[in-house]
């Protein structure tokens, strides 16, 4: 449990969702200490900045705190599928994916999720000068925005044998189908013309098993705008265009996909640390994108009326969502031994 007023203490700027609850007791003047609250709090930094207020506790472990009711199923559901939406899972719910009673029943508090998606509080909003709609994709393929994120910190590449690399991922490009707002995540060692053809040619490869050719690709300026990817493009039969300089509203599908991967990211990052501190940490961060991505693309687009997911609008069929095959970032995973299937002792006795 930690103590949220003095975590963010003089940063007025971040803001997340607050909520207040009742039945619970108000510190009085005799009072040496202000007394701990019995129940799990939302979120409130926006609270009183009076030095006799009850600071806001934050409750880290709330799914083992918490009562075994449907909003503690809630929240396991919300762990598995990576800390998505909330109304996600109440949609998958109505689908019939998950069980019936969440879609109605109370919504717990994610203390990860207040953590890893804190946003900063938009200090002005500008008038839209035009009421102009954007022409949108009809089909898969026809538009795919692309753009770069690049990490501060070095992830580690994933080996199953050989000697151990010292190579680190340091890039990642993501892919968005606007129509189908469906993604693909490729990591990159660097942000070459070289490495970022490989991750297209990668995506490409990814569309054809569905049936689908990338006819036109969007993306901001940088490596994008090198000749070596141009002339890709050209050899494909792609046509190409490009946001304006400094102007990254204009790539907004990916932009916001980048925002979206990075939030889910963190969010399980901080959770996994938080439960195994001796086996996450912040180098881990490609694993995490990569299930961020597969958990995007697999829950429902809320912005689908028929609240489709993004891989099924991608292939065009309907895509079963098992929820037994889902597992929240970081848990142990056991493997069975060859031996010890076959009823023999394990090497050393042991």
């Amino acid at each position: 449990m930690q103590d949220a007023k003095n975590y963010y203490k003089n940063n007025d700027e971040i803001t997340t969702p607050t909520s207040h609850r009742e039945g619970e007791s108000e510190p009085s003047e005799d009072d040496p200490k202000p007394p701990m609250r019995q129940t799990p709090m939302t979120f409130d930094l926006d609270m009183d900045k009076n030095e006799n207020s009850v600071p806001v506790q934050i409750e880290d472990d709330e799914e083992d705190t918490q009562k075994q009711n449907h909003a503690a199923e809630f929240l396991k559901y919300h762990h598995k599928f990576n800390h998505c939406s909330p109304a996600k899972i109440q949609a998958m719910a109505k689908k019939g994916e998950l069980p019936k009673y969440l879609a109605t029943c109370d919504v717990p508090v994610c203390s990860a999720c207040q953590f890893g998606k804190a946003t900063r509080r938009p200090w002005r909003t500008k008038n839209k000068k035009n009421g102009r709609k954007a022409k949108t994709a009809t089909r898969p393929g026809q538009v795919v925005s692309v753009d770069m994120m690049e990490a501060g910190i070095p992830g580690l590449i994933p080996q199953t044998s050989g000697f151990l690399t010292k190579e680190r991922y340091r890039v990642a490009t993501v892919y968005v189908d606007q129509y189908s707002n469906f993604s693909y995540v490729h990591f990159q060692k660097s942000t070459s013309v070289e490495d970022t053809l490989v991750g297209k040619e990668a995506f490409e490869r990814l569309a054809a098993t569905y049936g689908i050719q990338v006819q036109h690709c969007h993306a901001d300026n940088g490596t994008f705008a090198a000749k070596g990817w141009i002339d890709a493009c050209h050899r494909k039969k792609q046509s190409i265009s490009f946001a304006g300089v400094n102007a990254h509203h204009q790539n907004g599908r990916a932009e916001a996909r980048i925002k979206h991967i990075q939030d889910m990211a963190h969010t399980s990052l901080i959770h996994a640390t938080k439960r195994w501190p001796e086996a996450i940490n912040a180098h881990l961060w490609p694993f995490a994108v990569r299930m961020a991505n597969l958990s995007i693309n697999a829950t429902p687009w809320l912005a689908d009326l028929k609240k489709r997911s993004p891989e099924e609008m991608f292939s065009g069929s309907k895509v079963d969502n098992n929820p037994k095959h889902w597992h929240h970032f970081g848990c142990p995973v056991f493997v069975l031994d060859k031996n010890m299937q076959q009823g023999r002792r394990p090497a050393g006795g042991k």
